[in-house]
């Protein structure tokens, strides 16, 4: 595995080399030079402007091995289009590209929303504030359809959203797109008896706990707004005193703690969280996870939860639209639904959880585990090895 910044001691990851000093200052300067490199727009989301980063790129092509496939995941700050072909260039061999957001299939918007341009050619992009369809956008989308053209690429979505930003977008949309989940360590996200969990986590005992979490919840994209919206009108609807006097919220995350304080309901914020058996606990504690997001990849917290055997109420977005396909599972509301997130949040909160309801949300995401997405990458990249069209390196 070859990274930008290496943060683990693993001896199978390589982090690339640094640039050159007089390669760093040539760059540096360049950035100056306003002719050479011109004010960049500033993007109202992620944005990948596709430009060269500050490494020595022959660490790229100096593995002792020749790989029999390449497997690219995320490049924004790290790999410019140009690169991946040199890759394809110098090994030869089928690439494989996991789609962690849009990014790979637009002019660089990590999301592309209700914007069609990603099935066109890109320009006049919104999240650029432009009205010029010669904008950055289209430049980017440019050097995909010609840097990428004729090389054996196919694409790998963790949703059946995600393999649908393939095959609509004008770039690859005859390319194969194939549904791989993102995978989720069954044996840490577990059902477990509530009780102990919310001892620990000093969570009342007899509360009617919402879970709303995710890295950052002040964005747009996670629908933070959404997640208020219907905590509010949760409490308007909540058809007994007792049931709304219950009621606990726990969130994690940036924002976490504004978010609750915008809302009728006690709870408790815990911040960011980087381990996985401290976030297991927030999911036993609750009954039910809300999660608003607009667009995904994932979230991969839908798939901890039901894992977890607690239901979801979501928007129809990423994983979301491919686990809740029961009411012991959750509740999928359509984008933008305010009042729908607050009655499926009402509905599961009436009911009490049984063995059947924790076993049903478990069984949902049983494909998600590490086992079966590694077995079904085996499968993909055993297929593009022993394919008889394989090509070699271009003469």
């Amino acid at each position: 595995m070859l990274v930008r910044r290496k943060l683990s001691i693993d001896p199978t990851v390589h982090e690339v080399a640094p640039a050159p000093k007089w390669e760093s200052r040539r760059r540096r300067v360049r950035t100056k030079l306003p002719l050479i490199n011109p004010q960049l727009p500033q993007p109202t989301e992620t944005f990948n402007f596709d430009l060269t980063q500050d490494f020595d790129a022959r660490s790229l092509f100096d593995f002792p091995i020749r790989p029999d496939v390449v497997c690219v995941q995320r490049i924004t700050r790290f790999l410019t289009v140009r690169q991946i072909r040199q890759l394809f260039d110098h090994y030869g061999c089928p690439l494989v590209w996991v789609l962690l957001d849009q990014q790979p299939v637009t002019g660089g918007c990590a999301y592309s929303y209700d914007c069609e341009g990603f099935t066109q050619s890109c320009g006049r992009c919104p999240q650029l504030r432009s009205s010029d369809p010669d904008d950055a956008s289209h430049r980017v989308w440019l050097r995909k359809s010609e840097d990428l053209a004729g090389i054996p690429l196919t694409f790998v979505g963790q949703s059946n959203d995600a393999v649908g930003w393939v095959r609509r977008s004008s770039l690859f949309g005859q390319r194969e797109a194939v549904l791989v989940p993102q995978p989720v360590d069954a044996e840490i996200f577990r059902p477990v008896d509530p009780a102990g969990a919310r001892e620990r986590l000093g969570v009342p005992a007899d509360a009617k706990v919402v879970f709303v979490g995710a890295a950052y919840l002040k964005g747009r994209r996670k629908g933070g707004e959404f997640a208020i919206e219907a905590l509010r009108r949760l409490d308007a609807v909540a058809d007994a005193s007792t049931l709304r006097e219950r009621v606990f919220l726990i969130a994690v995350g940036d924002g976490g703690g504004e978010l609750i304080g915008a809302t009728p309901f006690p709870g408790k914020a815990f911040g960011l969280l980087h381990d996985d058996l401290a976030l297991a606990l927030l999911f036993q504690a609750s009954d039910v996870f809300l999660s608003p997001s607009l667009a995904d990849s994932g979230p991969m917290m839908v798939t901890e939860s039901l894992l977890c055997g607690r239901p979801v109420v979501a928007f129809e977005a990423g994983v979301a639209a491919d686990l809740i396909s029961s009411p012991e599972t959750g509740s999928l509301v359509s984008l933008g639904n305010g009042e729908g997130l607050a009655q499926g949040l009402l509905e599961i909160l009436r009911r009490e959880r049984t063995g059947h309801d924790e076993s049903s949300c478990r069984e949902a995401a049983s494909a998600y585990s590490y086992e079966r997405a590694g077995a079904a990458y085996a499968e993909l990249f055993g297929s593009l090895v022993s394919a008889e069209s394989r090509p070699g390196p271009p003469e």
